[in-house]
């Protein structure tokens, strides 16, 4: 329960931060360096899509996007920005479910919760 008043002002951005960060294509500012070096003295065929790019699709799946709802929207930005190759919904799949976790947690906002339906 909420002691006091709360900062409709304060809220109201937090939420619309939240926005942000959940479609933040910031990947493709830095897509051609990021692929760079991530092929540097690579053996193999080479990456054309960024680790950033997998974690803003990872963002996504956890909001419950599908792999393929994934690749339409990968398919509607290369529309609109640099005409990239599009990503297979199966590759977003096998990329994401590679990416190595990391939690930072932040005493001040720190939220746990859990629930029994699976998500």
């Amino acid at each position: 329960m909420l002691s006091g008043k709360r900062d409709w002002k304060k809220y109201n951005n937090q939420l619309v931060n939240r926005g942000e960060f959940y479609l933040n294509p910031s990947f493709l500012d830095s897509w051609l360096s990021e692929v760079s070096e991530m092929n540097s003295r690579k053996i193999g065929q080479p990456f054309l899509y960024p680790e950033s790019m997998i974690k803003f699709l990872s963002v996504l799946h956890t909001k419950n996007f599908d792999y393929r709802a994934c690749k339409g929207i990968m398919k509607a930005l290369s529309k609109s920005h640099l005409n990239f190759p599009v990503i297979s919904y199966s590759q977003v799949c096998r990329r994401v479910n590679k990416l190595k976790l990391n939690f930072n947690k932040s005493e001040k906002n720190l939220v746990v919760a859990i629930d029994g339906n699976g998500f």
